[in-house]
């Protein structure tokens, strides 16, 4: 197994573990129906702990990259222009996290309620994040294969049924944060991206194919399951699952 593809399930196992956690204890530490009367411990708990995860992310990911460029001599210019969408996700992802935590701040301590900031700590941020992580994802295979990387095809199921999983985690993740319906049309446009333009299989792909049916598939029974119990359904909609 390459060291890229090792770090992957490294990255991904972690999330899946963790994601939920971070969940639960967003939920316990926020769970005042009056903001103002959080404490600013409990914020900057929440704040920590949403640096630490986009820290390990980014950093696991530069470090995924490294591992798959190691040994190239000669990059073209389709090797350049992936690793190029590669860094530009990295630093949206960063940035919509920027966005997510400076929102959440002001919200917090400043008595007047602005729908901007709103927006911007909801919907926007969420998504800015999301479609950033699934590109760079779903990117991982572009590089392989601009590259000419040999991934470890004997290995193809765990690759798609760890993506599975992380596309059950992030549809749960989705749903906490009110962005389903939002994530999954994000989401398809994004796979038929993929599917048109990916011309080989590999671990990465594997991977990204499981993590888009987990996603499409978890979020379609998750609306279906709404619509039957005669609820509706809104573009952004925060459900604390806990």
């Amino acid at each position: 197994m390459l060291l890229s593809e090792s770090l992957l399930l490294i990255l991904v196992g972690t999330g899946i573990i963790v994601s939920p956690i971070y969940l639960y204890l967003r939920s316990k530490m926020t769970s005042s129906n009056k903001p103002r009367q959080y404490s600013k411990k409990t914020i900057f708990r929440v704040v920590g702990m949403h640096f630490l995860l986009v820290f390990t992310v980014t950093v696991l990911n530069v470090i995924i990259l490294q591992a798959l460029l190691e040994g190239s001599q000669l990059l073209t210019q389709r090797a350049i222009f992936v690793i190029s969408i590669q860094v530009l996700c990295l630093a949206a992802a960063l940035y919509g996290s920027g966005i997510y935590i400076t929102a959440i701040l002001f919200e917090t301590f400043v008595t007047r309620k602005y729908l901007v900031i709103r927006f911007l700590h909801g919907p926007l941020s969420h998504m800015i994040i999301y479609i950033s992580c699934l590109v760079a994802f779903a990117n991982l295979s572009f590089i392989s294969n601009a590259i000419h990387v040999s991934t470890s095809t004997e290995l193809w199921q765990i690759f798609l049924i760890l993506g599975v999983l992380a596309g059950i985690v992030a549809v749960i993740d989705n749903i906490a944060n009110g962005i389903l319906l939002l994530s999954l049309a994000s989401s398809a446009l994004i796979f038929g991206i993929f599917l048109f333009f990916n011309s080989q299989m590999n671990s990465f792909a594997h991977f990204f194919i499981g993590l888009e049916v987990g996603l499409l598939l978890g979020g379609a029974l998750f609306i279906v399951q709404r619509l039957l119990n005669g609820k509706k359904l809104s573009w952004y909609e925060p459900i604390n699952i806990f």
